[in-house]
């Protein structure tokens, strides 16, 4: 399984990494506006099925984008997800924001949540890895930010 990335390659990619590419990914939440309403108290339960699986695609096009920094030959093998995946997390951010009315803070908790559930479980069923996940997302990818003709 060349390319995957294994229980040990999730350890070492690590709870610190991630925040740092997810930081990256969500600086454009630091220019959008906070809704203008309170926010729920359980920002997940605030959530449809297709916003909570699109933030779902936002992490995992995150942790993506930085295993292909790294190198990771099964990432590579993905579109590239730096750009494309940066204005996806916007596109999405945004809409979660204005559609369950949640705060930026509420958002990017979710996502923290997310990665980490997400490098866990790679980490305990190491078929499931980030590549796996971002192929089930290109299509949200596709519609939200086309790639370049």
């Amino acid at each position: 399984m060349s390319g995957a990335i294994t229980g040990d390659g999730w350890a070492m990619l690590g709870y610190g990494c991630a925040m740092r590419f997810l930081a990256l990914f969500a600086f454009p939440l630091a220019v959008l506006a906070p809704p203008a309403f309170a926010a729920p108290s359980d920002p997940a339960s605030a959530l449809t099925p297709d916003l909570r699986d699109a933030l779902h695609c936002a992490a995992v096009f995150a942790l993506t984008s930085a295993e292909q920094q790294r190198g990771n030959p099964a990432a590579l093998a993905l579109p590239a997800l730096a750009e494309r995946g940066k204005g996806y997390f916007a596109i999405i951010a945004a809409r979660v924001m204005d559609e369950a009315g949640l705060t930026r803070e509420a958002v990017r908790d979710l996502l923290v949540a997310d990665s980490v559930q997400l490098q866990r479980r790679a980490a305990a069923a190491p078929g499931e890895t980030l590549p796996v996940q971002a192929q089930r997302c290109l299509a949200r990818l596709d519609a939200e930010v086309p790639p370049e003709p």
